[in-house]
């Protein structure tokens, strides 16, 4: 990977939430693609009705994005 490629991600993923390799994967499957989705054991791709059905299973009263990307429940004080 070379530093252009990469200096390019961050500034894709600054803008869209998303790197060029999933940004391509999206396009080839016609899902929306996260990479950071592996680390909740959930499938790289989803469907907009996969990923509603995921995130009512998390069950949250408040829901939050990371920096990254990966979704979980804010903590309620």
């Amino acid at each position: 990977m070379t530093v252009s490629h990469t200096a390019a991600d961050v500034i894709l993923v600054h803008k869209t939430g998303r790197t060029s390799g999933e940004h391509g994967l999206s396009y080839i499957s016609g899902k929306d693609c996260q990479f950071i989705r592996l680390l909740d054991q959930q499938n790289v791709c989803m469907t907009e009705k996969e990923y509603e059905k995921y995130l009512l299973k998390l069950n949250c009263d408040v829901y939050e994005w990371d920096a990254l990307g990966r979704v979980g429940c804010q903590l309620v004080k």
